[in-house]
């Protein structure tokens, strides 16, 4: 089960692995631009995820504020189980 999972996730990458490949350039020669344009990234998907959070959260009738708070919860876990912290 875990191959088919590994398989679905590298799928799912192909679309960011390619964007972010083809935008963001050499960060040994450019890393100026190289900045600026991965802090563009960042507020970019940042924003998609809101937006979706927000509409997710209008399909099933619960408040803004309830999904924020739910939106962060979830948020900060995810940075301590990347990072190996329990």
């Amino acid at each position: 089960m875990l191959h088919v999972w590994n398989w679905f996730a590298f799928i799912l990458s192909i679309p960011y692995v390619w964007a972010f490949t083809n935008t963001i350039p050499d960060g040994k020669v450019y890393y100026k631009t190289a900045f600026c344009v991965s802090i563009l990234w960042i507020l970019v998907l940042s924003f998609a995820m809101i937006t979706l959070v927000v509409r997710v959260g209008c399909i099933l009738h619960i408040d803004d504020f309830t999904m924020g708070l739910i939106f962060v919860a979830i948020g900060t876990r995810c940075v301590l189980c990347s990072s190996g912290r329990r």
